[in-house]
């Protein structure tokens, strides 16, 4: 079912709780634009495959609402794709360990501006731990990426192995 806010909830809810507009599994990035910001989205992507199923959409700036849990649309930033290719994401996210299987991008042509996209990302929950470029493990916390204690990415890795 459709939610009032016209998004279809990835999960069903609680039955006391309410979805916010834009959930904590819902990440909002602007364009990437350098190095940095690629060590950045392989931080949220593997956080999200570490904790549950999420999405990210590149090319949508993200604000703070009412509360620091909330999150909401502020400016449509879409992506230049000459400077940043639905490959290169690509790319960029193959650089996790171990890979994320199952992971998709999806390129939605901006209408309005030739040569411009926004980049959806869709990310499974994983069954073990997975490394980000800075040899770290990260997991989401409401709407936030943490490091992820190493004994609980270490009992996840293990419990892979034996599987």
């Amino acid at each position: 079912s459709v939610h009032e806010s016209g998004f279809t909830p990835l999960r069903k809810p609680k039955k006391s709780s309410k979805l916010p507009l834009f959930p904590s599994f819902l990440n909002l990035k602007t364009q990437p634009k350098d190095t940095k910001t690629k060590d950045e989205i392989v931080k949220d992507v593997s956080a999200m495959a570490n904790s549950a199923v999420g999405t990210i959409i590149y090319g949508i700036a993200e604000s703070n609402g009412p509360s620091t849990n909330d999150s909401c649309a502020d400016r449509l930033d879409p992506v230049e794709r000459a400077k940043f290719s639905a490959d290169t994401l690509d790319q960029v996210i193959q650089s996790i360990q171990p890979r994320i299987d199952g992971v998709r991008i999806t390129t939605v042509d901006d209408p309005d501006q030739e040569g411009y996209a926004y980049y959806v990302v869709s990310i499974p929950q994983s069954t073990t731990a997975h490394q980000a470029r800075d040899k770290r493990y990260y997991k989401r916390s409401n709407a936030t990426t943490i490091y992820m204690d190493d004994k609980l990415s270490q009992l996840r890795t293990a419990d892979k192995v034996t599987s």
